[in-house]
């Protein structure tokens, strides 16, 4: 880890849109200027060339979980804007003499006349700060964000505004929670599973539910287990159209799909496959990751097979291939209570429970209301 320490005086914040085809429809204030200048950041605002895109990319993959990550935000914003919502993104970074030392996305989304920040599956986070950005200066850009969210939010006519937490890291209170709690945001606290991949194999192994050892044996011997880690697009296909007669429609555009079969060529995603004795494809799942955290991003299966083990050995191995690839944790997902103030459904309770029968740990995911006077 590096202990390099970066001076205060010396930064500058540039403001990137991911996407300017929203900008005409936003209100002045989300693009202007001048609450930056007010909090003492110089500001200019221009278009990234591939050198500073490949430095922002290294800071939001080394520095923090895969749903801060472009892929999880160009997925995203792609997914909304293919239900006819105009879906758009403003990336904040900060330079150091030339060098990115943090990063901060703003996500908008526009459905008939009603503007929203933070999008489902991109709800509002922290900045994402490069390891050695000293504390204070930390502390300045939260207070800034802060303010402007809450300006923005003033400006939409809204009474309150959330942000999340979550991962490895929210064991303990962040500065983040500090400052919005000291503004009085109120804060809800929900359960995110994760595995530590760090772990011996087969201590992980010995750790999943007791129920489970026995289906995934026989998941073993029933299904023919393979991993998609290429751009094979006969195969890619074949998922898609599984996808397809699971759902009974199309729920995703074929772009979505195209954004993860580049994931897949670029080494961050694979699917792992199963198929029956004669070859046919019955069940695949999806599962992407930055340079520290790999994340379940969906799984399909065919209904008529629920009463045989599917989900278990998929699981297995992909904990392998997560560890094959040297990551650091592997995201389950949300473990959802009854009675939880996250409300989650039936469907989630049941699928959370699934889950929670490989999770070596359970963090927070906080989240919080910031209220607007």
């Amino acid at each position: 880890m590096s202990n390099t320490r970066f001076p205060h005086n010396s930064y500058s914040l540039t403001v990137i849109e991911c996407d300017t085809k929203m900008s005409r429809d936003l209100p002045t204030n989300i693009i202007d200027s001048s609450h930056w200048i007010e909090h003492g950041l110089e500001i200019e605002k221009r278009l990234f060339g591939h050198d500073e895109m490949t430095a922002m990319t290294k800071v939001m993959r080394e520095n923090a979980g895969y749903s801060d990550s472009l892929s999880w935000l160009r997925y995203h914003l792609e997914y909304e804007s293919s239900k006819e919502i105009k879906a758009s993104a403003i990336i904040f970074s900060f330079f150091s003499e030339k060098r990115i030392v943090a990063t901060w996305s703003m996500e908008y989304m526009q459905q008939d006349e009603n503007l929203e920040f933070g999008i489902p599956g991109l709800p509002v986070r922290p900045p994402i700060f490069l390891v050695g950005t000293l504390p204070g200066f930390q502390e300045k850009v939260m207070k800034a964000i802060l303010s402007y969210c809450n300006e923005i939010a003033r400006t939409l006519g809204k009474k309150e505004w959330t942000s999340e937490e979550v991962g490895p890291n929210s064991g303990t209170i962040s500065q983040w929670q500090i400052l919005a709690t000291r503004l009085g945001a109120k804060v809800e606290v929900g359960h995110e599973l994760y595995i530590d991949l760090s772990m011996d194999f087969q201590a992980i192994r010995s750790n999943f539910r007791k129920s489970y050892k026995s289906l995934i044996n026989l998941g073993m011997r029933t299904w023919n287990i393979s991993i998609l880690d290429t751009e094979n697009v006969q195969t890619w296909e074949e998922v898609k159209l599984l996808h397809l007669q699971v759902a009974g429609r199309q729920t995703r555009s074929d772009e979505t799909w195209a954004i993860q079969l580049q994931e897949v060529s670029a080494g961050l995603s694979f699917v792992v496959l199963l198929r029956s004795s004669e070859g046919e494809l019955v069940g695949a799942a999806i599962f992407s990751h930055n340079l520290f955290e790999g994340t379940y991003f969906t799984g399909i299966y065919k209904r008529e097979l629920f009463n045989l083990p599917l989900g278990h050995v998929v699981q297995l191995r992909a904990i392998e291939e997560l560890q094959r690839r040297g990551l650091r944790w592997y995201k389950l997902g949300d473990r959802g209570f009854l009675g939880s103030v996250m409300n989650p459904s039936e469907k989630e309770i049941s699928i959370g429970y699934f889950k929670e029968g490989f999770a070596t740990h359970v963090f927070p995911r906080y989240r919080l209301r910031h209220q607007i006077s």
